[in-house]
């Protein structure tokens, strides 16, 4: 007999006990069995999904289960995993979410943010036919087709989209948040650096304007805040191009802080017109500026997030920037020119795919290092 407790609507136990399966007959309005659930996602933002068996109807879900009589819902999440998985977690891994009512259960939601293999899982055949990383497009695309379970997709777009408004909340944050100098430099504890000298307005040579790169700025301190790159930044114009051809102190400084700190790549950011026939281009001086293993890794971390529209030195090959730290033996350059599709500020759907493949790429270099 597996005996349940009952919970009110603000998710306290009211001290009356049921049997599973039965039906609930004795329960009143505003009361509820509990059942706790719990979102584990990777560091490549893809959440753990399972297809549960058939004879547990063969949807999708998250990991979870009904709470035991006596027991508290963290330590029914951390049994479950155990169960479901053979998964060891503790209580210090897991956010608590809070609860959701929806139908009749009370849903108690964790939130586990851990890198796991699938190979090292130990499914439980009764209950789970399978388990698979998925990314939000997956997701949305399993939600939309109604394979997954109510309760569990309402709960995940809910977790989706809160971490979608923090996003957006933070990158625009980084965007237009005011320095007073003409430039600035983070230093991270990685030796691969960052740089962004188009972020304002500037007066050309012949009198016209050249136009800011909108997200460079803040794609740089993102990297610098979450991955601890270094970053380097021209915030302010000073009558000089700091990707032409000339020696401004933006170029000096930055081969001052290349050479101290022993950076080993420095990835350049630009902008290019939506109407450009790519969403990213490489520029390495013809593939002078850039071992050949370095760039590919980096391709792959943006076809990973589903960006595979990039071409190579076509038309940009790599400027000033990338000239000049091409003089350094040692390290690699690389001019990265970003379609307007991912630097969007009525859109940063793709911005938040364009800067998980920069974190994929930085988690998958610190592996050597």
């Amino acid at each position: 007999m597996e005996l349940l407790d009952i919970y009110d609507d603000n998710g306290e136990k009211t001290g009356k006990i049921v049997e599973r399966g039965t039906s609930y007959s004795n329960v009143n309005k505003g009361e509820h069995i509990g059942v706790a659930i719990i979102y584990i996602e990777n560091s490549k933002g893809e959440f753990l999904i399972q297809k549960t068996s058939k004879e547990k109807g063969g949807h999708y879900s998250s990991t979870g289960g009904h709470i035991n009589h006596g027991e508290e819902p963290i330590d029914t999440i951390i049994r479950e995993v155990k169960e479901e998985l053979g998964l060891d977690v503790n209580k210090e891994e897991i956010t608590d979410l809070g609860y959701l009512l929806f139908d009749f259960p009370i849903r108690f939601i964790f939130y586990l943010k851990k890198d796991i293999d699938i190979n090292d899982l130990t499914i439980q055949k009764e209950e789970v036919e399978s388990v698979s990383f998925m990314n939000k497009d997956e997701l949305k695309d399993i939600i939309n087709k109604g394979l997954m379970h109510k309760a569990h997709s309402k709960i995940l777009e809910m977790i989706l989209d809160k971490k979608k408004d923090d996003f957006d909340t933070e990158i625009n944050y980084l965007e237009n948040y005011e320095f007073d100098s003409d430039y600035i430099i983070k230093k991270g504890n990685i030796p691969i650096l960052f740089t962004a000298p188009h972020t304002m307005n500037q007066l050309k040579e012949d009198g016209t304007i050249k136009i800011s790169e909108p997200y460079t700025k803040a794609i740089a301190l993102y990297m610098n805040k979450h991955c601890n790159a270094s970053c380097m930044i021209k915030l302010k114009d000073t009558g000089e191009d700091s990707n032409r051809d000339n020696r401004d102190k933006f170029k000096t400084e930055l081969i001052r802080f290349v050479k101290e700190n022993n950076i080993k790549i420095v990835i350049d950011l630009h902008g290019s017109k939506r109407d450009r026939e790519f969403d990213i281009e490489f520029g390495t001086l013809n593939n002078l500026s850039t071992d050949y293993s370095t760039i590919k890794e980096l391709e792959e971390a943006f076809t990973e997030n589903g960006i595979k529209n990039i071409v190579y030195n076509d038309p940009f090959k790599g400027g000033a920037i990338t000239e000049y730290l091409y003089s350094i033996n040692d390290i690699d350059a690389i001019q990265v020119e970003i379609n307007y599709k991912y630097r969007d500020y009525n859109n940063t759907y793709y911005l938040e795919k364009l800067i998980k493949s920069f974190e994929n790429f930085i988690k998958q270099y610190k592996k050597y290092m």
